[in-house]
């Protein structure tokens, strides 16, 4: 299903951003945010870059609601992309109420953006009053096993007790899995 074509039908008057990543996987096969796996412990250089990417989307979001006149900015992310939907949620963020609604197909929040003791832990500031979010990942997903996107969702709740989260997972690999339903809960999420 063409996710992009389906969106457009779907949410008149609304804008979803979802930034594919800037850096090339060495010997191709797609792109990334960052370097290294979101599921590491994320040393201080993976703290810095999620953590500048983030701002990069929020930014983003900012920029494309002045732009394009629009009520309501979601950001949809796939795999790194859906780290740094995770991370906009909560990014310290001095203009609030960027995000109106996120999708975080097969990623994970980090597990040091938790802990008050890291450089990301400190920025940690719950952006997402009220913010739905729908969590979507396949139960066989060979890159960012299953069981990450468990804690993901239990540490995201627990962190951001407003934040509305649905969850949809299939029998599926490292893919955008329940992309029509994706779309549908998107247009809920955003009034359209």
């Amino acid at each position: 299903m063409p996710i992009g074509a389906a969106l457009q039908a779907a949410l008149k008057g609304s804008l979803v951003l979802s930034c594919r990543a800037p850096l090339a996987f060495p010997g191709g096969g797609g792109y990334r945010h960052f370097e290294g796996y979101s599921f590491d412990p994320a040393p201080a250089a993976l703290e810095h870059q999620v953590a500048e990417a983030a701002d990069r989307a929020l930014e983003m979001c900012a920029w494309a609601r002045r732009r394009h006149g629009v009520d309501k900015v979601a950001i949809w992310g796939f795999s790194q992309g859906a780290t740094i939907a995770w991370s906009c949620l909560c990014r310290r963020w001095p203009q609030g109420g960027q995000l109106d609604a996120a999708v975080c197909s097969s990623g994970v929040l980090l597990r040091d953006f938790c802990n008050a003791a890291t450089p990301l832990g400190r920025e940690l500031r719950p952006a997402a009053e009220g913010v739905g979010v729908l969590a979507t990942h396949g139960t066989l997903d060979g890159t960012t096993p299953y069981e990450l996107h468990e804690e993901t969702v239990a540490r995201a709740e627990a962190l951001l007790p407003a934040l509305r989260v649905t969850r949809i997972t299939r029998p599926d690999g490292h893919n955008v899995v329940a992309q029509q339903e994706s779309v549908a809960w998107l247009a809920e999420a955003l009034g359209a």
